[in-house]
């Protein structure tokens, strides 16, 4: 019994030792399931198996020595440990040891070490519970030994047996408190790893940072740190984790927290903001590239036993964008209150009680008290003192019902008597009711004054719109039926009388229009465009106009152009156009004999843009210096003797002026009397993107031969001729060598017949004839001659334009000298072409219907006529027409609702139709244009403005 004893304890000394090798391997290894460590668990309990078989048991049992052994416990361990790979491992390295030991024995140790390896693995694996598992291995270790040694070897129960089953129990519960130590040791270990793991991830996903300081030596020394911060504000950790604070931080920042060092050593939590930025960290510690921020740092101290800070915890969060959010609510509320001081409006703060909180400067200005003697009194204390109960009652619905509410109330101070308008809202502070009032007073009485001047602005422009139309539908019955007349035969006393009529319903004309524009203007109801213009189609126009300007006075006008202007531009060139109208208009008035020049010239500003610059100058009577400042004056001339002796209003100038000065440029005039005056404008327009420049007619090097007595217009014409690519010859010896001849027919002339003989000799010679004449030499020319097919007229002034178009129409028809034959010329009122035109008129009035008839008629046109729109519509349907004459005005049906039925017809989309109209206004062309209307001829109207606007349709 000795022996079982003795060897009991060796046994059990070698067990337990192994058994805590085995289970540190367990606890320790972090991967359980790979090959290495099973192959470990299983090599380490084979160790133990063999050093347990050959200490063995001693028993008493005949002569066996050493039978009995606990090679069965290694075998467990393996099995509990390393799975069933571990369990075969321990098994076989028995299997082998005691085959070599006893080769007899081999298939029963076989089978019994791998059948108890396989089952105990299988128990382990579907056992959840440690306490069931280790019950069912140790017995199915006590009933592998009951059955060799009983059956196989006969061992006694009593004597022998039984006491080795009790060891074999005892020091398979030993191993399993062991293996439940180490399980227990490792499920602490993994749980305290993944809390570690949990912390750190938690430090290092946070948006701030989190560091910690451990004192060292009096030196706190940085041991953690961690979050998404630290890479945006460019700190590298690896630099920081060991480094002192003296070694982080830059000298000056180390100095302005050494005040919250002092906090915490008072025991004091520390909250303080920090500007992150190069300068404020020692240097290597922040990478490149770094972003600048607001951090607001938060340092816990931890107190060690001695009452000393042993640790400091400290966590970082960035606020820049709550720091801008501040700054931006700081800034928006000094707005509010800039705005609120600033305003005119009265601006007052209410509580629930109606007491006031707050109030502007505006307030404190009417009451003529401060801010503070207000405060804390009622509205009604100062204002609405005869509406309190209404007050009153407005202050508890706005309160109730979350509702503003707005009135107006009058303020009397003295004589004067202000409108107001009182707008109350309610305040509500986040997810509350309405704790408070803010009431609004604003000054309606200029709003109201404004709205009475508009008003009466809208009544003047609807009374001037309606007598423009009054005074000039009359007015054109008498320009239009004098001028009918003039054309009748009659004796020179008649011949008079009606051309002093015509003459003088034109004049009154004139002023009409300069009345009415400066009433325009001074309304404010001129608006300036910005529309692409060709600046010779401009200068067309106006010299189609100035040529009825000129009359019977031996003035030439003559319009020229430097080679540098730009042919588009963008702006107003109606605007344009009436300036350039009334400087023309005036210096011909003020000019008895003599000329007139117009000169246009640029100065380029950049790519996009240039300056125009326009002059009139005239050989007049001049104006004295000390007039020259009265000029730009309503209703002023230089003096009374000058109304009396030319009349107008005194006004066409101011209307120049102002237009200018709308379109953003400046006038000047300078003049000498006797002398005659010089009128420049200076405007700014943009270059239209395509331009068109200067293209000369392929004319071959043909010769024009220019003749006449105006130095000036000769020059002029010469000009123009060569910038179109022809040479001029000045000599009438030279007409032999002319390809062809322009004279400068003035009415002197016209009447002598100064230049017939040049005339006429051109025309033997075949040389086609361009006559530059007025109005009244063209008729002087024409009552003479008639109308000569190899004659081309053309009405002063001409501009380029108009001069190109008519060598281009010669050119076109046969420029060769035995070609020159009839052609339409390209003149102001050219001839209507072959066979009878159909013109509608639409008019109900019988003076304007006999005018346009005979006007017509004397140009072979077929004229029907319609009362109102109906008649139209119905005369339309009936019969084919080329052109629609219609007047605005009419009844039954008008001009407008007319024009909009006939192009609803698919068949009139393309009918010409020109508006007859004695409104003047802009504003209501635009919108006749927008009902359908092609063009239109403002009444009163010369013949050569009806003619022009006919064939310019009629010919398109």
């Amino acid at each position: 019994m000795s022996f079982l004893i003795r060897d009991l304890i060796m046994n059990s000394a070698i067990l337990i030792a192994f058994s805590f090798l085995a289970g540190h391997l367990y606890a320790s290894s972090a991967r359980h399931d790979s090959w290495k460590f099973k192959l470990s668990i299983g090599s380490v309990n084979g160790i133990i198996a063999i050093l347990l078989i050959m200490i063995g048991i001693r028993v008493n049992y005949s002569d066996v020595m050493n039978i009995l052994d606990l090679r069965v416990l290694p075998i467990l361990m393996s099995a509990y440990i390393g799975g069933p790979a571990a369990a075969l491992i321990t098994a076989s390295m028995i299997t082998v040891f005691r085959s070599l030991q006893n080769p007899s024995v081999f298939l029963i140790v076989l089978v019994t070490m791998h059948m108890l390896a396989y089952l105990s693995s299988w128990i382990v694996r579907h056992v959840r519970s440690f306490l069931v598992q280790w019950s069912a291995m140790i017995a199915l270790m006590l009933l592998n030994y009951f059955g060799v040694f009983h059956f196989v070897y006969h061992v006694p129960i009593f004597t022998t047996l039984g006491p080795f089953l009790l060891i074999c129990t005892l020091n398979a519960l030993l191993i399993a408190a062991i293996m439940n130590f180490f399980n227990k040791q490792r499920t602490m270990g993994r749980q305290l790893r993944q809390a570690q793991q949990d912390v750190l991830d938690i430090v290092r996903m946070q948006s701030g940072f989190s560091f910690k300081l451990i004192r060292q030596d009096d030196v706190f020394v940085c041991t953690m740190l961690g979050g998404q911060l630290l890479e945006q504000l460019g700190v590298k950790s690896e630099q920081a984790i060991g480094g002192s604070i003296t070694k982080l931080l830059s000298d000056e920042t180390a100095r302005k927290t050494q005040t919250y060092m002092e906090q915490l050593e008072r025991g004091e939590s520390v909250n303080f903001e920090l500007q992150s930025a190069p300068e404020t960290y020692a240097p290597g510690v922040l990478a490149e590239g770094i972003t600048l921020k607001v951090l607001l740092i938060t340092l816990q101290p931890i107190i060690d036993d001695g009452g000393s800070v042993a640790e400091i915890i400290g966590t970082a969060i960035d606020i820049t964008d709550r720091k801008k959010a501040d700054q931006r609510v700081a800034e928006e509320e000094e707005r509010y209150r800039t705005l609120v001081e600033s305003s005119y409006d009265f601006i007052i703060g209410l509580d629930s009680d109606g007491a006031i909180t707050s109030v502007n400067q505006a307030l404190c200005q009417l009451l003529q008290l401060e801010a503070e003697q207000i405060r804390g009194r009622r509205l009604t204390d100062f204002l609405f003192q005869d509406r309190r109960d209404s007050w009153s009652a407005i202050l508890k619905q706005t309160l109730r019902d979350g509702i503003p509410q707005q009135w107006e109330w009058e303020h009397t101070d003295g004589d004067s008597t202000r409108t107001y308008s009182l707008t109350v809202s309610p305040c509500f502070p986040a997810g509350q009711n309405a704790s408070g009032i803010t009431a609004t007073i604003h000054d309606l009485t200029d709003l109201i004054s404004k709205k009475e001047a508009v008003k009466a602005s809208e009544a003047k422009s609807r009374f001037l719109a309606n007598m423009s139309h009054e005074i000039r539908t009359p007015l054109t019955g008498i320009i239009g039926v004098s001028q009918l007349l003039l054309d009748t035969p009659l004796s020179a006393i008649q011949w008079d009388y009606a051309n002093k009529i015509h003459s003088s319903s034109r004049t009154l004309n004139t002023l009409i229009n300069e009345i009415l524009d400066f009433s325009k203007i001074e309304a404010g109801q001129i608006s300036i465009e910005r529309v692409p213009f060709s600046v010779g189609d401009w200068l067309a126009d106006v010299a189609d106009v100035v040529g009825t300007f000129i009359g019977e006075k031996p003035v030439d006008v003559v319009l020229d152009v430097a080679p540098n202007v730009p042919d588009r531009l963008i702006g107003d060139p109606l605007r344009l156009r009436q300036v350039l109208l009334n400087l023309c208009n005036n210096a011909i008035k003020f000019t008895s004999h003599g000329y007139v020049r117009v000169y246009v010239e640029a100065a380029p500003l950049g790519k996009e843009r240039c300056s125009l610059q326009c002059t009139v100058q005239d050989t007049g009577i001049g104006i004295p210096a000390d007039k020259l400042a009265s000029l730009f004056q309503p209703f002023t001339q230089a003096d009374d003797s000058i109304s009396r002796r030319y009349g107008g209003t005194g006004l066409g100038l101011v209307i120049s002026k102002q237009l200018v000065e709308r379109m953003g440029g400046t006038i000047q005039a300078r003049s000498q009397p006797g002398q005659g005056s010089l009128f420049s404008f200076e405007l700014i327009f943009e270059l239209e993107a395509k331009q068109i420049g200067p293209q000369p007619i392929p004319l071959e090097r043909r010769r024009a031969l220019v003749a006449g007595s105006s130095e000036i217009v000769r020059a002029s014409v010469a000009g123009m001729l060569t910038s179109l690519g022809l040479r001029v010859l000045e000599s009438r010896d030279q007409l032999a060598q002319a390809d062809l001849l322009i004279v400068d027919l003035s009415q002197e002339h016209a009447r002598s017949g100064r230049w017939n003989s040049l005339i006429n000799n051109a025309h033997s010679a075949g040389i086609p004839v361009f006559v530059l004449a007025t109005t009244f030499s063209r008729n002087l020319l024409l009552q003479r001659d008639g109308a000569e097919e190899r004659t081309f007229t053309l009405l002063k002034p001409v501009s380029r334009k108009q001069l190109a178009d008519a060598l281009a129409s010669w050119r076109e028809h046969g420029i060769g000298r035995e070609q020159a034959a009839a052609s339409t010329a390209p003149v102001p009122i050219p001839e209507p072409p072959a066979g009878a035109r159909k013109i509608l008129l639409g008019e109900d009035n019988e003076i304007n219907q006999l005018i346009v008839i005979e006007l017509l008629k004397d140009k072979g046109y077929a004229v029907g006529i319609a009362n109102n729109g109906v008649e139209a519509l119905e005369l339309l349907e009936r019969e084919p027409w080329d052109l629609l004459l219609i007047d605005i005005h009419m009844p039954v049906m008008d001009g407008c609702e007319t024009v909009s039925r006939i192009r609803q017809n698919p068949r009139f989309r393309n009918l010409p139709i020109v508006a007859l109209t004695a409104d003047a206004f802009k504003e209501n062309h635009e919108l006749y244009l927008r009902s359908g209307m092609s063009d239109i001829l403002t009444k009163p109207f010369d013949p050569d403005q009806l003619y022009s606007k006919i064939n310019r349709w009629l010919d398109a």
